[in-house]
């Protein structure tokens, strides 16, 4: 049977080269990148004034599958910071997690602007991928990127090892926390992560 495996996560947190080297470490698996087919597909309802593509979510998840589906490989592995918010059947999630700081500085050196570092350190803080791939698919893991992010999801396809679930990092914005606006809006983003939560 075939498997399908999501990797998503925030920007920054390591998905495209930790979905590139698990697909060269599988057999005959196959990698999709949700992004290219974006772009590829004209799979996008507008561009933002900052000339960001805007996904169309229905198009991207039919493209998604159907590709899927037609593969000749055992493993398909799709990658991307979107997948979180749409359901790929029969797909399991795995959900890549970073440390603040470290997302900071990627997002730095990808030379990101301000407003979009900040969104996504919260969203990363709050685990916005985490808590919307749970309303999404059955079976969800998180686990942190880097070295060993690779055998952990190995371990974890072949139930040689228990995932980390719930990866909290949210204290970890307090680093980031600098004016009573700021930690106004930590409040409120930490309330509806928890509530969303269950």
């Amino acid at each position: 049977m075939k498997r399908i495996i999501i990797i998503t996560g925030t920007p920054g947190t390591g998905k495209t080269t930790i979905a590139e080297k698990l697909c060269r470490k599988l057999n005959n698996s196959e990698l999709l990148r949700s992004n290219s087919l974006i772009k590829e597909f004209g799979l996008y309802k507008y561009r933002t004034k900052d000339g960001e593509l805007v996904a169309d979510m229905e198009r991207l998840r039919n493209e998604l599958e159907r590709k899927a589906r037609k593969s000749a490989a055992d493993t398909v592995i799709i990658e991307g910071h979107l997948l979180c918010d749409i359901r790929i059947k029969g797909a399991t999630a795995i959900v890549i997690r970073e440390h603040l700081r470290k997302l900071q500085k990627r997002m730095i050196a990808r030379h990101y602007k301000e407003s979009k570092i900040n969104n996504n350190i919260v969203a990363e803080a709050v685990d916005y991928c985490g808590i919307n791939a749970e309303k999404n698919y059955e079976k969800v893991y998180e686990i942190i990127g880097g070295d060993n992010a690779v055998e952990n999801i190995i371990g974890i396809l072949e139930g040689r090892q228990k995932p980390l679930k719930q990866i909290e990092l949210l204290d970890e914005l307090n680093h980031f926390i600098k004016t009573p606006k700021q930690k106004k809006i930590k409040k409120r983003y930490a309330s509806v992560a928890l509530h969303q939560s269950y």
